[in-house]
């Protein structure tokens, strides 16, 4: 039984990845990855949480609460400013701190962080075979959840996303806050060169150097999904699935254009159908 299950999985992995499921060892190490994630949540905290509490102190509760004041226009607006502020600002950091790793640090061109030529052809039909399959793997696991818990009497309504949904995907369509152009470009464009370049480029291949290629793929997947900030698990679960097919199309064609194509195709999709559906909705 053992040699059946090792013997497929194996087929499986020579199917999707090839017989070379390794990647250029990276000069940087992964001890570099774990500081650059660390310093940019550090970053990001302080200048966020120290602006905030900076300009109530300067303005005052009152002030601040009248300009942030989501019932208002101008409160809308104001909010909307530091939403794109905040979006802006996290990408410069990471992007600017991975500028140094490679540039000042290691010396080395941006190249090594996966920008190389690749087949198009097996590129689109790989990346299209691997879209099936993750929209099956999806469905599949979407009954195991919803039997698992009836199965082994299990309570997963802790689960459930009740957060605050004042600046929800929904809340900021429906309520303008952001333009639609703004966050097509942002979600299908800004976001999938950022995150292949973070996620595929630099950690991925660190994390094979040491643990192997299957820990890689999973490791580095799962912080992919938890990053997002989403805690409900059929959206984490989606994303994580994602990531292990981004990170398998990195590893089969060594390149991370594939991956950035095909990232922007369903960001750019997602984005565009929620925005239509949540405005028809809305009318």
């Amino acid at each position: 039984m053992l040699h059946h299950i090792k013997r497929c999985s194996t087929l499986t992995r020579k199917f999707f990845c090839g017989d070379d499921t390794t990647l250029p060892s990276p000069a940087w190490k992964a001890t570099d990855v774990l500081k650059m994630i660390i310093l940019t949540g550090v970053i990001l905290y302080v200048v966020m949480y120290g602006g905030m509490k900076l300009a109530l102190w300067h303005y005052g509760e009152l002030a601040m609460g009248e300009f942030f004041d989501f019932s208002t226009e101008d409160g809308k607006r104001n909010l909307s400013i530091l939403l794109l502020f905040g979006m802006a600002f996290q990408i410069i950091v990471e992007m600017t701190l991975l500028y140094f790793y490679s540039k000042w640090k290691y010396h080395i061109p941006f190249e090594d962080f996966g920008f190389r030529q690749t087949s198009v052809r097996h590129t689109f039909f790989l990346g299209m075979f691997l879209f099936i399959s993750i929209y099956f793997l999806e469905k599949h696991f979407t009954s195991l959840l919803e039997f698992i818990p009836g199965f082994l009497n299990l309570d997963f309504s802790f689960y459930n996303n009740s957060a605050d949904e004042t600046l929800s995907l929904k809340t900021i369509i429906e309520e303008k806050m952001i333009p639609n152009w703004v966050l097509i470009v942002f979600a299908g464009l800004i976001a999938p060169v950022t995150e292949e370049v973070i996620f595929r480029g630099y950690l991925l291949p660190s994390v094979m150097k040491h643990l192997g290629y299957v820990w890689g793929v999973v490791i580095s997947s799962v912080i992919f999904a938890m990053v997002h900030m989403v805690f409900e698990p059929m959206t984490l679960l989606i994303m994580f699935l994602l990531g292990c097919m981004l990170s398998v199309m990195y590893i089969r064609t060594k390149s991370l254009w594939p991956g950035i194509i095909f990232h922007s195709i369903n960001n750019t999709v997602g984005t565009v159908l929620a925005i239509a559906g949540i405005e028809k909705l809305a009318q």
